[in-house]
């Protein structure tokens, strides 16, 4: 919206509010209790309270909109359609839940352009939806373990700890996030459908979706899912 727009807005919306103090003003005027009679008295005051009603709700529209936050949505949905086109020809090859004891922790699902998979082939979309509140660092020391329990240095789980720690959010139920290998094996995170800052090499992307689709997963229940085998 263009300032000349939020300006008519802003002007139009004050006159509502001061077309609605007049007809308070007025009202309050016409508001006299009489013994003789309850009921107009009943009427005024039902009217007068819509009339109070109104006009609270004109001043709260007459806030213009901050341009910041007109930006910002429009980034978020420019954000959001830019992750819908560039994967919207990836097809799913699975997906599956994670589940701890009772508990559903995400749904994780597989994506590549022709909703197969075979062993390191790229393109490819993995994205985990939380069903759960979780902390960031607790995402990091989980990750970390899973590459633990497939066999990397401890130097290199050090070194991916450290880059994914200052670029993970908290996650909340419902959120998503995405990580996608490009051809040449180069890997970015995205967050509900926004890019996070930063390339990952293609040993790091090869290490962080064999967490799920390595032969030696610790969930190889989940890993079948993911690679439409059940």
């Amino acid at each position: 919206m263009s300032k000349s727009q939020y300006s008519l807005l802003y002007s139009r919306q004050h006159q509502g509010v001061g077309q609605q103090l007049q007809s308070m003003t007025l009202m309050s005027n016409k508001l006299k209790w009489s013994p003789l009679s309850c009921r107009p008295f009943k009427a005024n005051v039902a009217a007068f309270i819509l009339a109070i009603i109104s006009t609270v709700a004109c001043l709260l529209l007459s806030f213009p909109v901050k341009s910041d936050d007109a930006n910002n949505f429009n980034d978020i949905a420019s954000e959001n359609a830019h992750f819908s086109d560039a994967f919207s020809t990836f097809v799913e090859v699975g997906n599956g839940e994670m589940n701890w004891w009772w508990l559903s922790l995400y749904r994780a699902r597989l994506l590549t352009p022709t909703g197969q998979y075979q062993d390191g082939e790229t393109p490819l979309l993995l994205t985990i939806e939380y069903h759960r509140n979780i902390a960031s660092e607790h995402l990091v020391e989980a990750t970390q373990a899973q590459w633990q329990h497939l066999g990397f240095s401890q130097q290199l789980i050090e070194a991916w700890g450290k880059q994914i720690h200052t670029l993970w959010p908290d996650v909340t139920k419902h959120d998503q996030l995405s990580f996608h290998i490009s051809e040449t094996g180069q890997g970015r995170f995205y967050f509900n459908h926004r890019p996070l800052q930063g390339d990952f090499s293609a040993a790091f992307s090869r290490a962080f979706v064999s967490i799920w689709l390595a032969e030696q997963t610790s969930r190889p229940e989940l890993r079948a899912q993911l690679l439409g085998q059940k």
